[in-house]
């Protein structure tokens, strides 16, 4: 039998910007038990064994090693979380961000890659991107009837679809590239709001760090949809940077990228952030604040 191996289901240099000062460990908070646990190793922390062996329909095994996702943490994502926590830190007016179009598909491209990761995301992210696929169904449809697209076209998209699920072409998770392509297609198209953070409650993090949050009042992997206009999505990159999605819709005029510093007006929402990390965290929520997962585990 060969050895299992256990997989990060959120990388190591993601985990990094939370660790304890000068250490490799964080603090984490158990969802079930409500008990915070002190100087955990990161190389402990968000596991799984052989979480990336898949299946193919026809049954057939396919094997998706750490090792492989090694190369997309140090040439995207690594790069792009160190590039955005400077950005925050950098000692810039609050504002327009100006961001080139190559830093934003990366940062949609590290966001998608943790959302097909985890278990709960990776169920949302093929929910999600079925809900934007039959969206984009039902507005060919509307152009196939008013000729602006032929039936032969219309055609094509739906048996390209078909032939990826059949084919089993897979990422980490079993959705299909065209799955990813759909969701990063939405993010590209929303505005990213860049929050930082100096106040005593830090953000946290967890095993399920990609957040979604319904300005209708839903929120949850499984009650929101990505394709929905009031949908925010809401990633912690570091204690004090958390970066966010809006739709331009949502936002009317002040759509532009922008920098923003919270205040100690802001303390709520920072304290509903972390609520949101612990109501959608698979087993823990992750903090280099014992602080602020003390709070949590009075509150939950």
């Amino acid at each position: 039998m060969s050895k299992k191996k256990r997989n990060h289901i959120v990388p190591k240099v993601y985990l990094k910007a939370f660790c304890n000062e000068g250490s490799s460990t964080v603090n984490i908070l158990l969802k079930d038990s409500k008990k915070v646990i002190k100087n955990v190793d990161i190389k402990d922390v968000a596991v799984e064994k052989n979480f990336y062996i898949q299946h193919r329909i026809d049954g057939t095994r396919l094997t998706k090693t750490e090792d492989e996702l090694a190369v997309i943490e140090n040439r995207l994502i690594k790069p792009t979380l160190t590039r955005f926590i400077n950005y925050a830190a950098a000692p810039i007016m609050d504002g327009e961000l100006d961001l080139p179009r190559k830093y934003k598909q990366d940062l949609v491209d590290t966001v998608v890659s943790q959302m097909f990761r985890g278990k709960n995301s990776r169920a949302f992210a093929e929910t999600t991107s079925d809900d934007i696929y039959n969206e984009l169904l039902q507005d060919l449809s509307q152009m196939r009837e008013s000729e602006r697209i032929t039936q032969e076209q219309y055609d094509l998209v739906v048996e390209n679809k078909k032939r990826l699920i059949k084919n089993g072409i897979i990422e980490s998770s079993n959705a299909t590239v065209l799955d990813q392509s759909l969701i990063k297609k939405v993010l590209m198209n929303r505005t990213i709001r860049l929050m930082r953070n100096s106040l005593d409650i830090p953000f946290v993090t967890s095993d399920e760090p990609v957040v979604f949050v319904n300005m209708k009042g839903e929120s949850g992997i499984y009650k929101t949809a990505l394709s929905e206009a009031t949908t925010i999505v809401y990633y912690p990159i570091s204690p004090n940077v958390l970066v966010s999605f809006f739709s331009r819709s949502l936002l009317g005029e002040k759509s532009d990228d922008s920098l923003i510093t919270l205040s100690n007006q802001d303390r709520d929402f920072i304290m509903s952030m972390n609520k949101y990390q612990y109501k959608h965290a698979q087993e823990c929520v992750i903090s280099n604040s014992s602080y602020a997962l003390d709070i949590l585990a009075r509150g939950a």
